[in-house]
């Protein structure tokens, strides 16, 4: 299914066409399912579905999903900026006051040799973009051995046992 050229930007097709062909050079598979006022405005699936086989990828393939607070928190998102009342460019701190002033860890080596993590202020805000993209900076912190991780596990944040006023404190 062909999309409608007044439909999208060209700029929103070039951006297709690389999606396409990094799934192809890469030899996994997508579907790709965009639609407009509750009908399909392009349909197409890409690549391969199984690595060992070659077997392409088709519209009946199915798929094991995991999490998915992610792409449902995107869409509600994209549904606000739809609707607008959401800016991808607005600030967090617009929405939760407290992301004001943040400031961001980067690791440094001490006189002693030793990585130590030492606070500098933002370039820029956090926007909403950047939390969709997960480029904000936020990280989970309880993977690896980084010193957010060590931080995160000093202020034991991931117990388990506490509930959410707990943990937002």
């Amino acid at each position: 299914m062909a999309l409608d050229s007044a439909v999208v930007s060209p700029s929103f097709l070039r951006t297709l066409r690389g999606l396409k062909l990094a799934y192809t050079l890469l030899f996994i598979g997508a579907i790709l399912l965009i639609q407009q006022h509750g009908r399909p405005a392009y349909s197409e699936s890409f690549g391969v579905r199984d690595v060992a086989t070659r077997l392409p990828m088709d519209g009946d393939t199915i798929f094991r999903l995991y999490s998915m607070s992610k792409p449902i928190t995107s869409v509600a998102a994209m549904m606000l900026v739809d609707d607008g009342k959401l800016k991808l460019d607005d600030p967090v701190s617009k929405f939760f006051p407290a992301f004001a002033g943040l400031k961001v860890g980067v690791e440094k080596s001490g006189e002693d040799g030793k990585l130590a993590l030492v606070e500098q202020p933002l370039s820029r805000p956090v926007t909403i973009l950047d939390l969709l993209r997960h480029t904000s900076g936020l990280t989970y912190g309880f993977y690896g051995d980084s010193s957010v991780r060590k931080l995160y596990a000093q202020a034991d944040l991931f117990n388990g046992e506490m509930d959410n006023a707990e943990f937002a404190a």
